[in-house]
């Protein structure tokens, strides 16, 4: 009779850990996420603009804490396109699989043949008791009727990504400007300088050196700094971007003490001595200048590139561009005039404003009297008021070097 009542109690228990086995694999994997700890992204919170076909590129890291989803679960990120408190639109979702998770995973696509929609971009991750990072690199479609809103990281551990979000991490504002159909082109004006077509520079060096040897010594006497005063005197036409180097006379002198036979040679290794010192400094000068102009290239090419058509349809009473604007600090009741000018003009020392910036963004389209905010950042704000507005052009300003 006691062997008998054993071994039902063991079909019981057999039977009921089947039924557990049965449950979960039939439904979302629920594993909780840790509610102390959120993902974070880089860069953190920018600013996403679309281009013309409402299309912009997502490219981020995402950081995930230490211990955020078990080991037996799948997390979910989700960028998702949210206007105030309504979500817009779902983009490709980051899948993560924990270890027991993929391996469970495995077993049902052999055993019942169930296909996993993730199955293409999920990732496996080996251990998720550390810190490790993901990218995350696609490019997105804005809605045709969405123009301003936020794009947030939704996370979930469900299983499947769509029952439940545990937390939530902001990614980036998202805002379309709207293109309106007056655009006014501001032109940049260019100065050619014509410059003599010969170029004329001498230096002298006084040089010492040892007796009957022409090896250059920098640390006698005075002799560093005779060929850098050399060097400087000749440097304009070095630097020069339009001239070519044709020419260089090099003339060196020896004691008169000496025999002429003997002071002929060492007059002349003297002189190539230094001059092979001048030619290893004008090649490390054409170096530094090819560069610098390489530099000057791609700073233009990247300016090019990211240039957009400036959409200055103010009003003659309304701030716009090359406007100048006396305004009044409510917070200490200070004035102060400032012209709006583009981004390659701005100098705020000189009092030239970028369109570009917090204080010409919120200035553009008002009028005079009234009353601006200002924003900073999410922190920081203030509010001026508009004394005057003036209209300027842009002939006499200077572009910003690079």
């Amino acid at each position: 009779m006691d062997d008998r009542m054993k071994l039902k109690i063991v079909y019981l228990a057999i039977a009921g850990v089947g039924l557990a086995l049965l449950t979960t694999m039939s439904s979302c994997s629920k594993q909780n996420i840790v509610s102390d700890k959120k993902i974070t992204c880089t860069p953190d919170s920018f600013m996403l603009l679309p281009d013309s076909s409402n299309q912009a590129a997502l490219n981020l890291q995402v950081h995930i804490p230490k211990h955020y989803f078990s080991k037996r679960s799948r997390l979910f990120v989700i960028p998702v396109l949210t206007d105030s408190d309504s979500i817009v639109a779902k983009y490709k979702p980051i899948v993560l699989d924990a270890p027991i998770y993929r391996k469970k995973m495995e077993r049902k696509w052999v055993l019942d043949s169930i296909a996993d929609p993730y199955n293409s971009i999920a990732q496996r991750v080996t251990n998720t008791k550390v810190d490790f990072s993901v990218l995350y690199n696609d490019t997105i479609t804005l809605p045709a009727n969405f123009h301003k809103g936020s794009l947030v990281a939704v996370a979930s551990a469900d299983g499947c990504g769509e029952c439940r979000a545990i937390s939530h991490t902001k990614i980036a504002d998202v805002f379309r400007p709207e293109i309106k159909k007056q655009l006014h082109l501001n032109w940049m004006k260019h100065t050619f300088e014509i410059k003599p077509k010969i170029r004329e520079r001498k230096g002298v060096a006084r040089l010492e050196f040892a007796i009957n040897k022409y090896d250059i010594n920098l640390k006698m006497s005075n002799n560093q700094a005779e060929l850098d005063h050399m060097l400087s005197d000749i440097a304009p036409v070095l630097s020069d971007s339009l001239a070519t180097l044709t020419s260089l006379g090099i003339y060196g002198l020896a004691s008169a003490d000496g025999p002429l036979k003997f002071n002929t040679p060492l007059s002349r290794n003297r002189a190539n001595s230094a001059l092979k010192w001048l030619l290893a400094h004008i090649e490390n000068a054409a170096k530094r200048f090819k560069n610098k102009n390489e530099s000057r290239i791609r700073y233009l090419q990247r300016t090019i590139k990211n240039a957009t058509v400036i959409d200055d349809s103010s009003a003659d009473d309304e701030v716009g561009v090359n406007n100048t604007v006396e305004v009044l600090y409510e917070d200490d009741e200070s004035t102060e005039t400032i012209k709006i000018v583009t981004t390659i003009r701005a100098d705020s020392l000189s009092g030239m404003i970028s369109i570009e910036s917090p204080l010409g963004k919120a200035l553009l389209g008002h009028k005079k009297g009234d009353r601006v905010l200002v924003q900073v950042n999410p922190q920081v704000e203030y509010y001026v008021v508009i004394k005057s507005i003036s209209n300027t052009d842009d002939s006499d300003d200077n572009i910003t070097s690079y």
